[in-house]
């Protein structure tokens, strides 16, 4: 029987660890990486205080997703229907779309683009001549403290 090593970390792995065992294949899960979310007062503060002024909130990753799902929560700030979800590829659009599941104004690259952050600042920059009309507000960018900025 083959055996495949997955380095995925948790909650990533366990789609893809199904996937694999329902082909038959033996998965070793082994992850490489432990993600957890990181509480800064000062930058919870700093959402608050602009939360009215953002259009777009830009999420790199799934993990970036399921955080800022949970901290919204414990901050009680609901998602406004105008502010759109920019998310940098079709796994993100997908977690946004389950953690969301009433939200409906969400960005991602074209199909036919890059799906990394050059591909997502091309649909925010069509997105937005499209509302050229309409007030340029604040972006909210999430992602972990350290890796490539946008």
């Amino acid at each position: 029987m083959r055996a495949v090593l997955l380095t995925r970390p948790l909650p990533s792995a366990t789609e893809l660890q199904a996937q694999l065992q329902h082909a038959g294949l033996t998965v070793l899960h082994f992850p490489t990486l432990a993600l957890q979310s990181v509480v800064q007062a000062e930058h919870e503060a700093m959402v608050r205080a602009h939360w009215a002024q953002y259009t777009g909130i830009i999420i790199v990753s799934q993990h970036a997703a399921h955080f800022a799902h949970t901290h919204l929560q414990r901050l009680h700030l609901v998602l406004p229907e105008q502010v759109w979800l920019g998310a940098v590829g079709q796994g993100t659009l997908s977690t946004l779309k389950q953690l969301w599941p009433e939200h409906a104004a969400f960005i991602t690259p074209n199909a036919a683009d890059s799906q990394d952050s050059e591909g997502l600042w091309r649909a925010i920059c069509t997105h937005q001549k499209h509302l050229s009309s309409a007030p340029a507000g604040k972006l909210l960018l999430i992602r972990a403290q350290t890796g490539r900025d946008l």
